[in-house]
């Protein structure tokens, strides 16, 4: 994988995409703080009988940026079917007409 900003635009608009496909990599580990955080909430209330609003903050903090950030990035890199627009694929098996 490479680590160059997959932008060819120049200007404002190849700006912001390289600074939201740099910020989204550097997002992508909060996935792992995210993890931690669960980890030692779960062990905290489970194994010791004391859970910690913080963490509980922490946790749908992380959970929005990672969420916000990753639709950005996903748009950017044109990560769903190459029109640069997230989609949802839930429904589309069922509402098939073949």
């Amino acid at each position: 994988m490479s680590t160059k900003p997959s932008s060819q635009e120049k200007g404002p608009v190849g700006a912001l995409e390289r600074f939201i496909e740099g910020f989204g990599r550097l997002v992508s580990y909060l996935c792992a703080v995210l993890m931690a955080v669960i980890v030692i909430q779960v062990v905290a209330r489970y194994v010791f009988g004391r859970g910690f609003v913080v963490l509980e903050e922490l946790e749908w903090h992380l959970y929005a940026v990672g969420f916000l950030i990753g639709m950005s990035y996903c748009a950017v890199k044109d990560a769903n079917g190459g029109d640069g627009d997230p989609r949802l694929e839930l429904f589309r098996p069922q509402l098939d007409p073949g």
